[in-house]
């Protein structure tokens, strides 16, 4: 039975190291949307925030101003919203050794928003964050297996059999591969506009100003921090000020709190989108170029 068993192990262990392997190359930006941000190492500069800013910051741009190099740690609106969930897989992902970072914290009213229970209680659901301990682990075996994904995704793609509609990069952009279309624009602005609507319900979030708050003071002791607006399309624009009036004098109390710079990019510049939300992938760069000039304005 135990020479038996050493001749299955045999057998089976090869196919298994295959696996494996193949398992640790096709794991890619193709494959998975946010797979590389838990299978890159620890940061000491980040981009924070939703899907605004997974798509519409590159980090390369920065990199090119000459910025410390910068990793783009957003997810979604669903994923990272500002809270606890978010704020300590941002503790996780910190590289504590260093202290002359750049923080760019994205804000806008629905990460910072909840809706109520029947008491009036805030509903702050836990998110996919929450289930990832490990966030700089390479391959990240936690993360493929819980999240169920399908390395064998870039195989088909090397076949043609599978065109993948995003890219996420080494530097934790995602980059939206879908070919811009103005009327396609217009059609999906208005989804988005009746999607977001929803959340008119929403009140801002005291829990979600909280955790934005513990995170300033969390990265001030590593570097610069700046809490940014990014702009949408006007009609969202306009959604959004109607919802919340006061939005930005909230922020700039908690600027002139912790002493940080705001940066309102919201309303200033037509930007090309795929929906009214998410800046295309050539306009993403313009505007992380604008930010970077702004910063420089603003000083530090």
């Amino acid at each position: 039975m135990k020479k038996f068993l050493i001749r299955l192990l045999l057998i089976a262990l090869p196919p298994c190291l295959l696996i494996m392997l193949s398992l640790f190359c096709w794991m890619n930006g193709f494959v998975d949307p946010h797979y590389l941000k838990f299978a890159s190492p620890k940061q000491s500069s980040m981009i924070l925030g939703t899907s605004r800013s997974s798509l519409g910051l590159c980090p390369e741009v920065f990199k090119e101003n000459g910025f410390a190099e910068m990793y783009n740690y957003s997810f979604t609106i669903v994923e990272s919203p500002w809270g606890e969930d978010y704020f300590e897989s941002i503790t996780r992902k910190l590289d504590t050794t260093r202290k002359n970072g750049t923080f760019i914290l994205t804000v806008d009213m629905f990460s910072l928003s909840c809706n109520l229970d029947e008491y009036g209680n805030e509903i702050l659901p836990h998110t996919m964050l929450n289930r990832i301990n490990n966030v700089s682990q390479n391959p990240n075996w936690e993360y493929i297996f819980k999240m169920k994904v399908m390395p064998w995704r870039y195989f088909l793609y090397v076949l043609h059999l599978y065109e993948p509609t995003f890219e996420l990069h080494e530097d934790g952009w995602y980059e939206n591969k879908r070919i811009w279309d103005a009327e396609v624009e217009k059609q999906e602005t208005q989804l988005k506009l009746a999607e977001y609507a929803g959340f008119s319900k929403s009140v801002l979030s005291k829990t979600r100003f909280l955790y934005l708050e513990k995170t300033i003071e969390l990265l001030q002791k590593y570097g610069m921090v700046y809490l940014v607006r990014l702009p949408t399309s006007e009609a969202m624009y306009a959604l959004e000020e109607t919802m919340s009036p006061n939005f930005d004098e909230k922020i700039f109390a908690i600027a002139e709190q912790y002493k940080v710079k705001y940066i309102n990019l919201a309303g200033k510049q037509s930007y090309r989108t795929f929906d009214g939300n998410h800046i295309i992938p050539e306009d993403a760069k313009i505007l992380t170029q604008v930010l970077c000039d702004s910063i420089r304005q603003v000083g530090k």
